[in-house]
């Protein structure tokens, strides 16, 4: 059998088990990312009809990108901070947030690897791909995400006159960074320094004051207070997140109790809940937030106390309230005042207007 005979055969071979023809592959294609080379685990890049096709994890996840397979729809979900993507096997729709955009060709699955042309999608990733064709090398550049917020920690303990320490308390806070263009950047971060700084000093001061406690066994009880945050948002000239405060005893029988913290930043002040929510206003903002509690529970009653709704109108019970993203104002209250101790800060949010 002739030379070009035994090659057409083992192509017509290829095409009908689906595979790709070894010589589509000869030549090696180098990837790097910002100078330095990817390494593929199994799947190579290859060349296929005039497409560079790349392993989709490879890559992506080297970038920093979060990749997630559904295999009941088939989709590969894309995800790095705010910006999210999908990819759908046998599609050349890539869905990039809100828009639909065309990638040079469907979705591939080559040897149990998902297989894409990659330019459109980095590029929505934030990254810039160029080809040289004398190197056979796609060159991936990326900036690393600016950096607007960083943690602080603030220490504090107290001994007692035999020299162990028996009470301690830490936090660890948000601090914008030098990236922050808003004016009043600096201020806001010695504002909420300083809240911090008061809160662990008074409890560590507080405790110094009070009578120390003793177990079954006869040993000293020891006291902590950890004080953290979560849900932190920083957009339109405002920081905003919840700040929660923990105490334990010997490590244990923590307890939650969380304060809204907004700022802002072009005035330096904190933002009262009638900037955030124009329908509430003055004295009426604690009636507010009772009220859109209060609204929850009758939605959900089964998911709260009996007396939810007459405990949140009593002006005891702590209230409070931080912006969660652009679109979205979270109003809450402290453990154990409308459901139990175990569930933590109760939290409902609301649509900002």
């Amino acid at each position: 059998m002739k030379k070009q005979q035994i090659t057409a055969l083992f192509c017509g071979m290829a095409l009908l088990m689906g595979t790709v023809p070894a010589y589509a592959e000869e030549q090696t294609i180098a990837v790097t990312l910002n100078g330095e080379p990817v390494v593929f685990d199994a799947q190579k890049p290859m060349i296929q009809n005039d497409i560079t096709w790349i392993p989709l994890r490879g890559v992506l996840e080297t970038m920093g990108v979060d990749v997630a397979w559904n295999s009941d729809t088939k989709t590969i979900t894309l995800t790095e901070a705010d910006k999210v993507g999908i990819l759908t096997m046998g599609s050349d729709v890539f869905q990039a947030g809100n828009k639909e955009v065309n990638i040079a060709a469907p979705v591939q699955n080559f040897n149990g690897s998902a297989m894409i042309p990659l330019r459109t999608v980095s590029e929505y990733f934030g990254a810039d791909v160029k080809w040289d064709s004398q190197t056979r090398t796609i060159a991936i550049t990326k900036q690393p995400p600016i950096q607007y917020l960083t943690d602080a920690t603030y220490k504090q303990a107290a001994k007692n006159e035999n020299g162990d320490i028996t009470v301690f308390a830490t936090a660890v806070y948000p601090v914008l960074t030098a990236e922050v263009p808003e004016e009043k950047r600096d201020e806001v971060n010695a504002a909420i320094t300083k809240k911090v700084k008061e809160a662990v000093d008074t409890y560590v001061e507080q405790a110094k004051k009070e009578k120390e406690q003793t177990d079954a066994d006869g040993n000293i009880i020891k006291r902590q207070m950890v004080i953290s945050y979560e849900d932190v948002y920083y957009g339109n000239g405002v920081l905003s997140y919840l700040m929660v405060a923990k105490e334990y005893q010997n490590h244990t029988n923590g307890k939650d109790v969380g304060f809204g913290i907004t700022f802002n930043l072009t005035s330096g002040k904190e933002m009262k809940l009638a900037e955030l929510m124009p329908a509430s206003n003055g004295s009426a903002e604690r009636k507010y937030l009772a009220k859109i509690l209060q609204e929850d529970v009758r939605k959900h009653p089964t998911a709260y106390m009996v007396d939810a709704i007459t405990t949140l109108d009593n002006p005891e019970t702590k209230l409070g309230y931080y912006v969660k993203d652009d679109k979205t104002l979270t109003v809450f209250v402290q453990p154990g005042t409308v459901k139990k101790e175990k569930e933590g800060i109760v939290k409902v949010d609301i649509t900002k207007s």
